[in-house]
């Protein structure tokens, strides 16, 4: 066998697809305006954004749980609340963008 890739055919992603169902589904049941899946490696100390809606993340990044309000949920094992984006210390999108003014949770 050729390795795992060569069970999938190209353009399909099972994995994928359920993830992205999840967060419509999380998002649409909480009626939030975005949504992702994240998952940490096994060493605790670095995650990646795996599904997203509404959100700007390069998906399959891996980044320090010093970044980002994702790293930030991780590390405190709790909801985070902000009154703006632009309160994340460290984190890794544009500060230019029109979503950095907003309030927002994870």
């Amino acid at each position: 066998m050729a390795g795992a890739e060569a069970a999938t055919p190209a353009g399909e992603d099972p994995l994928g697809d359920l993830l992205q169902r999840l967060v419509q589904t999380g998002q649409r049941q909480l009626q939030a305006t975005a949504g992702s899946v994240s998952l940490v490696d096994a060493t605790g100390d670095r995650y990646a954004k795996v599904a997203e809606r509404g959100t700007s993340c390069r998906l399959g990044r891996t980044l320090g749980l010093e970044q980002g309000i994702t790293g930030q949920v991780v590390s405190r094992r709790r909801p985070v609340a902000l009154a703006t984006y632009a309160d994340v210390r460290v984190g890794h999108l544009a500060g230019s963008g029109s979503d950095r003014g907003h309030s927002t949770a994870e």
